[in-house]
């Protein structure tokens, strides 16, 4: 499992990076089925993302990193998910949000 400070530098990435998290939005979850890639560049930052349902799991970095183990972590994070509250939906990440910091604070 990827240690607290990853989510903390996530978290500060997307503070002082909003300007890319916007365009990642609009050129990405916005585009509907038109995305090819699942890892995104924008603004020296890349987005790895996939789909579930209507959910959008993304991960982001500014480093060279390794994307398979990137997307190991997106598709196990959604496993687990499953395991834990069945279907991953808007409603069942917001009703499990402890859950789900707890998990990832492991």
């Amino acid at each position: 499992m990827l240690p607290f400070t990853t989510f903390v530098n996530f978290l500060t990435l997307l503070i002082f990076s909003r300007n890319a998290v916007d365009a990642f939005r609009v050129n990405v979850i916005h585009a509907r089925g038109q995305v090819r890639s699942p890892v995104t560049n924008i603004a020296r930052t890349s987005f790895f993302h996939i789909r579930q349902g209507n959910v959008w799991l993304a991960a982001v970095t500014r480093q060279n990193v390794n994307a398979a183990m990137v997307f190991e972590f997106l598709n196990r994070t959604v496993e687990i998910m499953i395991s834990y509250f069945g279907k991953v939906t808007e409603e069942g990440i917001k009703n499990n949000f402890v859950l789900i910091y707890e998990l990832l604070d492991g």
